[in-house]
């Protein structure tokens, strides 16, 4: 089992909704609010956050705690795309306004999966 994959299992086993993701070059996110706390886990590539005053260079290796409900800008730096790996313990139902797209659309995915399992098991 390779790195990525251990640390998405040990996360999960701690209650956490886990997303790997892959952004290329350029990609940026302007600012958004999270509306919960965060794990933001980077394999490769270099990914920049910005939030609470603070610019944080995350590489290889390097992981952050992200609170909840802080405005946040993030950017891939660099020629190298980014793969990392973003866990979140939803405590809420809905989707926040203000959250970014990609954010957006992975918890609209996961909560449509988790109705076709409910459906199926009743």
């Amino acid at each position: 089992m390779n790195a990525v994959r251990r640390l998405q299992a040990r996360l999960e086993a701690d209650g956490y909704q886990v997303s790997l993701y892959l952004l290329a070059p350029g990609t940026s996110f302007g600012e958004h609010c999270l509306p919960e706390a965060r794990i933001e886990a980077i394999f490769a590539g270099q990914l920049r956050l910005v939030f609470g005053g603070k610019t944080h260079l995350l590489g290889p290796g390097d992981w952050l705690e992200v609170p909840a409900g802080i405005t946040l800008v993030s950017e891939v730096v660099g020629d190298e795309p980014v793969l990392g790996l973003d866990a979140a313990r939803e405590p809420h139902d809905e989707l926040s306004r203000d959250v970014h797209p990609a954010t957006a659309v992975r918890r609209r995915a996961r909560t449509a999966a988790g109705s076709r399992r409910q459906s199926r098991s009743s």
